[in-house]
């Protein structure tokens, strides 16, 4: 369940983290959005938790000043890019001003 691809037949987010947990070992579970800078469900987020939730869970795509506090109810942290970029848009510079004021809202 990666962003860029589709999987064949019907697959289970939560049932995908414990299976990475469990078998894979691994040490965080990512839920990302579709596609770079896109929004993370926040229901993803909580279905992976649910299932790990002795892990972190992170964020990996589309946290931006609008979404943050609603998916940091979920999750454990966030990897955020896209949205600290001057306009939002990923090849520009990083706009401290965005930076800054995400920085105030995960206080």
């Amino acid at each position: 369940l990666v962003k860029h691809a589709a999987p064949i037949g019907d697959q289970d987010l939560g049932r995908a983290a414990m299976t990475a947990v469990e078998r894979g070992l691994a040490d965080a579970v990512i839920v990302s959005g579709p596609m770079t800078g896109e929004p993370t469900s926040p229901g993803d987020v909580a279905a992976a938790k649910e299932m790990v939730p002795d892990v972190p869970v992170l964020v990996g795509s589309g946290v931006t000043e609008d979404n943050v506090e609603e998916l940091m109810r979920v999750a454990d942290g966030a990897i955020v890019g896209t949205s600290l970029k001057l306009d939002g848009v990923v090849t520009n510079q990083v706009d401290q001003e965005r930076v800054a004021r995400m920085a105030r809202l995960l206080r």
